[in-house]
């Protein structure tokens, strides 16, 4: 069993004293005052460790046993930049919940190894040098820093590797605002203004894929939760866009 040679909390300027019980764990805590966003935090956590290998997960979640194991495993192609995991939640005791884990983390959706996927830094190992050869998280994206850094890998001819058997265990309940929040940020968060096309691809997973499913399974709640989150956009979709410069500036760990 591989072990870590150092363990490194980022506190993005949280505000709910969460940060307290990590500097009494032996972990070391690096705070941030000001919230910087994603994309500052995860360059701040490169910049503070020196391993050839970056593991790396969200607050609010937490890997499965064998996922350090398994991702080295692909490791072993020097192709391969990142390894993401699969979201999963145990509870669906909230409808929000079940319609977090049925259309977010599709989780009843089962595949294989995808290649040249999508990398999604909830859960995710990190090869250093690639990393750093394409220039490092971009400090001024507050949100898909991961998606974009994901391109710049692809496009340099690395391979970002999606393996559902890597499970990374979603800890946190989600309200409805925020379920469809990271929804929507999944899908568009590059290109996130809003635009005609993108909205109708909404209405059309939503109403084409998401209701019907949610009405198979007589889910109800979910069933309209499906019905008007089209309509949500309409009124949140510039709230949820954090100011992402046009030109961004990448910048290197």
């Amino acid at each position: 069993m591989p072990e870590l040679d150092e363990i490194v909390a980022i506190d993005d300027g949280s505000t709910d004293g969460g940060f307290y019980g990590i500097e009494h764990s032996g972990v070391r805590l690096i705070r941030i005052e000001c919230n910087g966003g994603r994309g500052a935090a995860r360059a701040r956590a490169l910049n503070e460790t020196s391993g050839d290998f970056l593991l790396s997960v969200d607050g609010t979640k937490a890997l499965a046993p064998n996922f350090l194991v398994g991702a080295l495993s692909h490791m072993e192609d020097s192709s391969v930049a990142a390894v993401n995991g699969r979201n999963w939640q145990s509870n669906s005791e909230t409808a929000a919940d079940r319609w977090r884990g049925r259309h977010l983390f599709k989780m009843d959706y089962l595949s294989g190894v995808k290649r040249n996927a999508g990398l999604n830094t909830n859960g995710v190992l990190l090869r250093r040098s690639a990393v750093e050869e394409v220039g490092g998280f971009d400090l001024t994206r507050r949100h898909s820093e991961d998606a974009e850094l994901g391109s710049r890998l692809n496009r340099a001819g690395y391979k970002v590797l999606f393996d559902p058997k890597l499970v990374v265990e979603e800890n946190a309940c989600n309200s409805w605002r925020q379920v469809f929040e990271r929804q929507w940020r999944y899908n568009v968060g590059l290109r996130d203004q809003f635009s005609v096309r993108s909205w109708l691809m909404f209405v059309r997973q939503s109403w084409a894929v998401m209701l019907p499913r949610d009405w198979r399974l007589s889910d109800w709640k979910c069933a309209f939760a499906s019905l008007v989150f089209p309509l949500v956009l309409l009124v949140f979709w510039n709230s949820w866009s954090l100011s992402i410069p046009k030109k961004t500036e990448t910048s290197g760990s």
